[in-house]
């Protein structure tokens, strides 16, 4: 099957004179294009502030889950001193170096040579 022709010659069209401002535009265009792909990324909320705060997040997401722990301990300790005599009793002779009535207290010096 052979294309028939309809006779016209192709010929390229005589410029316009817009052609000449979007020959010059479009540089343009592309360094902003690019300078807003450069602000998106770099600027002041761009993607790598966003992966810094998501950073910081998890930092302070991970602190806060070992000071809920932490304080879930204290907790426990207090309500335990509380309630619980004989630990009390510990607790003071442990930390304070208290002793029972009729209990003798040893104490070595260390001798100086």
């Amino acid at each position: 099957m052979v294309r028939r022709s309809s006779g016209r010659n192709y010929t390229p069209r005589p410029k316009r004179r817009g052609d000449e401002h979007r020959s010059r535009l479009m540089p343009l265009l592309v360094f902003l294009f690019c300078l807003l792909l450069f602000w998106d990324v770099a600027g002041p909320l761009g993607v790598w502030k966003y992966h810094r705060l998501c950073r910081r997040r998890d930092a302070v997401i991970a602190e806060n889950i070992r000071k809920a722990k932490e304080n879930s301990a204290l907790a426990k300790e207090i309500a335990r001193l509380k309630s619980d005599r004989s630990y009390q009793e510990r607790v003071v002779r442990q930390k304070l170096g208290w002793i029972k009535e009729g209990e003798l207290l040893y104490r070595f010096i260390p001798s100086h040579r």
